[in-house]
């Protein structure tokens, strides 16, 4: 029986339902219910934010299946528990405190035991794109799948437990369906606590793995605007072959003698590149090939400000192209009928010619 079982039977006993542990373990909509139906175990996390609130719950029970359902006198301490769970070692009870953080010198102890950010994500069981991302911050679960591995004492070498620094653990959301959302009178709240367990989910941290992204960098120029604006967020994933780019896209350029840019490239007929800004107030830069350090495409965006205060900068920018293009057009239009009045005279040239 897993754990997930074990914890139904709980929750049968003392009257509980989905939304009601929900509510007190401040879970995202339809956790429990999506890991019942997927077959899934609950995680490290969920099940240390249940032992912490139902306070009742005998925790090797629920981890092993063994002893009584509840508390007892008999029941036993909380550092014997890493005894019986599979004979791994559990860290201190304060560092499982559901908003607990261990900091630990990643870097450092990958170069000091040979591993590479692949094996260690491994290692926790997470993608490598979390590895990279988390600054060194990791959850007391990851903590625990280290020491089986390392070994207690090398962990502790490099980890400082702390309960101060509310753990940063991105859940999955519920995806409303189009039947959903066109529907009037729709209280879609109520809709996902009732159907949050049957509805498509989306986790970001598995988006960003499924993108392969490496780097991401924070926008701070308008020379994009308006597909990238200040302040957002662009996710990067490197092209390993500089040669294999298509004429007309966009890429993210880290050139030799230059800052990173977002630019649309075009080739040109002598085998440099021109780098277009989407803003017209910014020139195009011509490039040699051989000036490119790394180039990768934009995978994803992440924007949380969503106003008017590039608007009259675009505003201002569409009248200014308006403007050039009118121009344009009046001076074709000139053009035009500059050639009309030189093709006239010429027909009169010749017709005075031939009556001469």
């Amino acid at each position: 029986m897993r754990r997930i079982e074990r914890f139904d039977n709980y929750m049968s006993f003392k009257g509980l339902n989905d939304n009601i542990v929900t509510n007190d373990l401040g879970l995202s909509v339809g956790t429990i219910g999506k890991s019942r139906k997927e077959g899934r175990d609950l995680s490290d996390r969920v099940i240390e934010l249940i032992l912490n609130f139902y306070i009742d719950l005998n925790r090797v029970w629920l981890l092993t299946g063994e002893g009584e359902m509840l508390k007892g006198d008999d029941t036993p301490a909380i550092e014997d528990v890493a005894e019986v769970v599979e004979d791994k070692r559990v860290v201190d009870v304060s560092i499982l405190a559901p908003n607990a953080v261990v900091e630990v010198e990643i870097n450092a102890l990958m170069q000091t035991w040979h591993t590479t950010p692949e094996k260690f994500a491994e290692i926790i069981g997470e993608d490598v794109a979390i590895v990279r991302a988390c600054n060194g911050r990791l959850h007391p679960c990851h903590i625990m799948k280290l020491q089986d591995y390392f070994g207690t004492a090398v962990v502790e070498k490099y980890a400082k437990f702390t309960n101060t620094i509310e753990a940063e653990i991105i859940e999955s959301f519920p995806v409303l369906p189009e039947e959903v959302t066109t529907s009037p009178n729709t209280d879609i709240v109520k809709y996902v606590e009732e159907n949050g367990s049957e509805l498509e989910t989306i986790n970001p941290n598995q988006l960003l793995n499924d993108a392969k992204v490496d780097v991401a960098e924070r926008i701070k120029r308008t020379s994009m605007l308006p597909t990238f604006q200040p302040d957002d967020t662009v996710f990067i994933r490197f092209i390993k072959d500089k040669m294999k780019i298509v004429d007309g896209e966009t890429y993210y350029l880290d050139c030799k003698n230059r800052p990173t840019m977002i630019r649309l490239v075009k080739f040109e007929p002598d085998g440099k590149l021109r780098l277009i800004a989407k803003n017209s107030q910014y020139g195009d830069i011509i490039i040699e090939r051989t000036d490119i350090i790394n180039i990768g495409v934009v995978v994803a965006l992440f924007r949380m400000t969503f106003g008017d205060q590039y608007s009259e900068l675009e505003e201002l920018r569409r009248e200014k192209e308006a403007e050039r293009e009118k121009k344009d057009s009046q001076i074709d239009k000139m053009l035009e009928m500059l050639g009309k009045q030189n093709e006239q005279q010429s027909k009169l040239i010749d017709y005075i010619t031939k009556e001469r």
